[in-house]
């Protein structure tokens, strides 16, 4: 188990942006009694993670005026449902759970992503990657290709709320700025417009021995 607190160092803090990780209690403890309904049948593992992202939501929650008992339920595509006017976004590991949340005031969505730091699988790399990104990779081999797979997991949540679909992440192509590890996306041309007109996408991104960290972020232009 990673100590309390990990995400610190790997997510920037944002003006308006709260971001808070599991502690060792939360992978533990039940959610609410509304929320366990949505995972009576589920798997011990499932359960776990389910668990510690409820709480976490709730710790992410709190800076923004939220009580400890709020409830996130679990939509019918498995998405939290935050309360009104609040984005949101959970991911987890095995042993990392972040969630990340902001009022739509300040942001129009957002999206969050925890990957282990290990490679694509050939396969996995093959429907992830654009030709660009396999140049930018082909470049600075330092670079994991598994960021790429998270920044667009990132970039779909924060898109999901708008689009309602799901898409190729070929579909989808980052431009990294990695002195500022911030990086953005150009969308294909049918998933951009169903998007609200003249935003933009902010993301952030943290890479450790362990863990690939990513943020992505819609706002107006």
């Amino acid at each position: 188990m990673l100590p309390d607190n990990f995400h610190a160092g790997l997510l920037p803090k944002l003006a308006n942006l709260s971001i808070a990780s599991a502690s060792k209690q939360s992978w533990m403890q039940l959610a609410m009694p509304q929320e366990e309904l949505a995972i009576k049948n589920s798997v011990p593992k499932r359960k776990r993670e389910f668990r510690a992202g409820r709480h976490t939501a709730r710790a992410a929650l709190k800076p923004l005026g939220f009580t400890s008992d709020v409830v996130i339920p679990m939509g019918i595509n498995r998405q939290p449902i935050w309360p009104d006017g609040i984005t949101g976004s959970i991911s987890h590991t095995s042993n990392l759970c972040v969630a990340a949340c902001a009022r739509t005031s300040h942001y129009l969505s957002v999206g969050v992503d925890a990957e282990m730091n290990k490679p694509l699988t050939t396969a996995v790399a093959s429907l992830t990657l654009t030709p660009a990104e396999q140049a930018m990779l082909e470049q600075y081999p330092d670079l994991p290709n598994t960021l790429f797979f998270s920044a667009k997991e990132a970039i779909f949540k924060a898109a999901y709320p708008y689009i309602k679909q799901y898409f190729n992440f070929q579909q989808a192509e980052l431009t990294l700025d990695r002195s500022q590890q911030r990086f953005t996306a150009s969308l294909d041309e049918q998933i951009a417009a169903l998007l609200p007109p003249h935003c933009c996408w902010q993301g952030h991104y943290r890479i450790n021995k362990s863990h690939i960290v990513t943020l992505a972020c819609i706002v107006m232009g």
